[in-house]
């Protein structure tokens, strides 16, 4: 029985740090670059090998030395750290189970790289966050940043994004175990790899589809030619790893049509692979089920032969999980013989290691849960800082358009007031004039007028042109003297 347990995980994490380092710090700003070319080509080579360093296996002291040496160099030449800097940075608190600096780096990394558009530093460091969201449990995010990942690489033609973007995602649908989205995923993972000819997301990507087949979703067909691409992209690349872990699941899935001898042949090339390497878990699962097939086949002494030789190569990878089940079908193989004392004996050795097994998978839940607590108060703070700024933002919009409105408040006001104010100049001119009238008809009574005019025509009938004229004359005096002393409102006695 082979399993997969913490495969998909680590899997995608190694990937993950292999993608970040293969572009390097291509791209950086020239602010980084101002230095002299043999301290910028050392920068970015402690860079690139603390990024390596992060792989299988992981060298985490030796990355934190280089990473170190980098943050040294940076400060000589006495400028920023540069993004990918800043993500290897993410990738050492990652590995340290330090998710809240590991957030914190990595959105520096992000900052930095749209401030200088850095699109490979940003498209990794969407990445770096589906990752690490899927570490903690947030699987909505994890997708939404794989996602981000796969629009920047086909806007800009970045390689070696998409096909572990892929990857993450379909991580995401395993954990969730919704199969027919993890399949989906796994096989855009497969047609980006094989484009981009990217072997390490090709392989993975086509051992876990197999071995879904072998199991989640069975197919025996499919599974067989899925693992057998494998092995074949694993032995092109010279990688034994995956060699023997596509030849153990090709055993487990023979075994389950009990294809006996199919499944020892595959078994043993997993142990030719595994063995040399010193993949202690995968020989030692490899040795465990040519045990479970050769008790199926009642070869019982050489059942028992393999299942100690599991349970040594176990141990010494400490595999607790492997030597657990093992006691287990070796208590079932004694059953078998009959022999109720040694599978008695045997099977309070399976209890006893399960229940280590299941201890240790409680405190790695506790352990994943610190992780999504960490991570989620430190999304919580970063929210919380959003809703401050917001807030900030609130303020100074309400009062610049408080003080907006008061500015057009007061010019209406003073509009209105200078409208007003031509209004009653107006008026009162309007006014003026009228009384100007009622002050000169007054002083020239038109009955006045009249009598005087008909004391001139009788002097004109009389033919007295002597009085006639004396009489116009004072006359039109008056009148002159009325109309030039009407603008005052009071003149001498003399006049």
């Amino acid at each position: 029985m082979f399993r997969i347990y913490g495969m998909v995980r680590r899997g995608i994490l190694i990937l993950s740090v292999i993608l970040v380092c293969r572009v390097g710090v291509a791209g950086a700003s020239p602010s980084w670059l101002s230095g002299q070319n043999k301290d910028t080509a050392a920068l970015n080579q402690l860079i690139n090998k603390a990024l390596k360093s992060f792989g299988e296996p992981a060298n985490v002291t030796y990355a934190k030395k280089l990473i170190d040496s980098a943050e040294a160099i940076c400060r000589e030449l006495k400028t920023g750290f540069p993004p990918m800097l800043n993500l290897a940075r993410a990738q050492y608190f990652m590995f340290t189970k330090d998710y809240g600096n590991a957030s914190k780096e990595a959105n520096i990394t992000l900052q930095e790289a749209r401030t200088y558009g850095d699109r490979n530093a940003e498209a990794k460091a969407y990445t770096f966050f589906g990752t690490y969201y899927l570490n903690t449990g947030f699987f909505r995010e994890s997708i939404l940043n794989y996602e981000n990942s796969i629009r920047i690489a086909e806007r800009y033609g970045l390689k070696g994004i998409i096909p572990a973007a892929y990857q993450g995602i379909s991580s995401v649908y395993s954990s969730l175990k919704q199969y027919p989205d993890y399949k989906d995923m796994l096989e855009k993972a497969i047609a980006a790899a094989s484009a981009e000819k990217d072997t390490s997301v090709l392989l993975l990507s086509y051992f876990r589809l197999g071995s879904m087949y072998s199991e989640a979703d069975r197919h025996f067909k499919l599974a067989d030619s899925v693992l057998r691409l494998c092995s074949r992209v694993a032995s092109a690349r010279g990688d034994s790893v995956f060699n023997g872990l596509a030849w153990a699941n090709l055993g487990w899935n023979f075994y389950l049509e009990k294809k006996y001898d199919s499944a020892i042949y595959s078994y043993n090339k997993s142990l030719k692979y595994s063995i040399p390497i010193k993949r202690y878990s995968t020989s030692a699962n490899s040795y465990g089920n040519l045990g479970t097939v050769n008790r199926d086949l009642r070869n019982f002494q050489k059942a028992l032969d393999y299942y100690n030789k599991g349970i040594d190569q176990a141990k010494l990878a400490n595999d607790i999980y492997v030597i657990s089940w093992i006691y287990r079908d070796m208590s079932d193989l004694y059953l078998v013989k009959e022999d109720t004392s040694n599978a008695y004996k045997n099977y309070v050795l399976f209890k006893k290691y399960n229940d280590i097994y299941l201890q240790g998978d409680k405190v790695k839940g506790l352990n994943d849960a610190s992780a999504r607590f960490q991570a989620e108060s430190q999304s919580k703070e970063v929210e919380l800082l959003s809703l401050q700024l917001r807030n900030q933002r609130l303020v100074i919009f309400g009062s610049s358009a408080f003080f907006v409105l008061m500015m057009l408040i007061l010019l209406l006001i003073y509009s209105r007031a200078r409208i007003n104010a031509k209004r009653r100049i107006t008026e009162m001119d309007r006014q003026i004039s009228e009384l100007n009238q009622a002050n000169l008809r007054q002083q020239m009574n038109p009955h006045f007028i009249f009598n005087t005019l008909n004391s001139i025509q009788y002097y004109m009938y009389q033919h007295d042109k002597l009085a006639t004229n004396n009489y116009l004359t004072k006359f039109s005096n008056l009148i002159r003297k009325v109309l030039e002393n009407s603008r005052y409102t009071s003149i001498p006695i003399r006049d």
